[in-house]
């Protein structure tokens, strides 16, 4: 009878593990199935979103080489990418539409035909120069608008600030335009619409309140998102386009959000009582993410009525590792607000030796994990940065053999 009893009892113990077992499988397929969704169309779920955003990479390379274009096109295939952050990045806006827009198009139809679900960002600066008058506006921009058509160029001086504040802030004639001007709305309309054309599905419209310094209720970005996301319901494959741009979030008075997701800097700090030393193999110049760390953004991305029409506390975001100038005179100081150990960003990022990079995103993806749900690491992948080797700006990119180790820390990461 005992005998029996241990025999019923192993069965049944036996029979309640596989059923645990199969519930724990269930749930991680039902898990991965959430998490590997990327399908949209008109508008995008937030979960789908949020999938984006976890596969993200800053890559610019359209610009390039074919060999270029080939080798980081199997990169994106290779990782997993879904999101192409600053795939194309026009300081200074193309004039020759009709060779660049081309070129753009068959690099993403390529891509494409590896993976219809990746998603690539254009990018529309803080930034005029007197090339925009080489640009013939096309009628549909005037109609988008309701305006008369004319037969003329755009003219760059009638987007800036008619009080002088930023012209010629980039030198070379470079200014910041001024949102509020219809000038400076047609342009990024058309410049919009381009990229759309060209199959981009995703635009970063860069210091938006430096644009918007005189528009203070965000109106006239209201108006011109409007007109961009027409466009593109009317002509981009999926019917839709996402917005965002380096800010903690705008939104209306009745809590409608301008953009469709947010982006900004990552904000590392030296922490405390660290002491000046040049990197080394065993001495890397460590860095921490902290919350209220300056303008850092974590838990701290404005929530409402997205784009797409659902509500959220706080607005899913990545945080970006970037490049904004270099002063060699700070370099290894620690201590200094906005740049770590003298440097910006990628420059710090890139200068560190590859052990300690590939430890360094794997805390940094724990620790925004941990941190903010509705936060998420860009990866680095392609980025202009400051050799301090070689004393000389040059470009951080994964392809190459100096940061090729990069890769296999982003495969680490994604595959858990």
């Amino acid at each position: 009878m005992h005998h029996l009893f241990k025999k019923y009892y192993t069965i049944l113990i036996t029979v309640l593990l596989l059923a645990v077992s199969c519930n724990s499988t269930q749930q991680q397929n039902k898990e991965q199935t959430i998490t590997s969704n990327f399908k949209f169309k008109d508008s995008i779920d937030e979960q789908v979103l949020k999938n984006y955003l976890s596969r993200s990479i800053t890559l610019t390379f359209m610009s390039g080489s074919a060999e270029n274009i080939e080798a980081n096109i199997q990169l994106i295939n290779e990782l997993g990418v879904k999101y192409i952050s600053r795939a194309i990045t026009p300081w200074v806006a193309e004039t020759e539409h009709d060779i660049w827009m081309p070129k753009y198009k068959n690099t993403i139809d390529k891509a494409h035909k590896l993976d219809t679900d990746i998603i690539f960002e254009a990018c529309i600066f803080e930034t005029v120069f007197p090339n925009a008058n080489n640009v013939q506006i096309p009628a549909w921009v005037f109609s988008a608008f309701n305006l008369p058509i004319e037969t003329r160029p755009f003219n760059a001086d009638n987007m800036l600030f008619p009080n002088g504040n930023f012209h010629n802030h980039w030198g070379n004639g470079g200014s910041v335009p001024d949102i509020t001007q219809l000038e400076t709305q047609l342009y990024f309309y058309f410049r919009a619409c381009k990229y759309i054309d060209a199959g981009f599905e995703a635009i970063h419209w860069g210091q938006v309140l430096l644009m918007g310094k005189d528009d203070p209720d965000f109106h006239n970005y209201y108006k011109l998102f409007e007109k961009v996301r027409q466009y593109a319901k009317d002509n981009s494959r999926r019917g839709f386009t996402l917005h965002n741009a380096h800010i903690h979030g705008v939104k209306d008075t009745q809590n409608n959000l301008l953009f469709d997701f947010h982006c900004f800097p990552i904000r590392m700090r030296t922490p405390e009582g660290a002491e000046m030393h040049a990197i080394s193999d065993s001495t890397p110049q460590m860095t921490l993410l902290e919350e209220n760390h300056l303008d850092a953004i974590y838990n701290k991305s404005v929530g409402g009525i997205a784009p797409s029409g659902w509500e959220c506390n706080s607005l899913p975001y990545f945080v970006e590792i970037d490049n904004y100038g270099q002063d060699k005179n700070n370099l290894n100081i620690p201590g200094i607000e906005y740049w770590p150990w003298g440097m910006d960003e990628i420059s710090w990022f890139a200068n560190q030796p590859a052990s300690y990079r590939l430890s360094w995103l794997q805390y940094a993806h724990n620790w925004i994990k941990e941190t903010d749900n509705a936060g998420f690491l860009c990866m680095p992948g392609s980025r202009p940065y400051y050799s301090i080797k070689e004393d000389k700006n040059s470009w951080y990119n994964i392809n190459s053999p100096l940061f090729e180790d990069d890769k296999e820390a982003i495969v680490l990461i994604w595959g858990k």
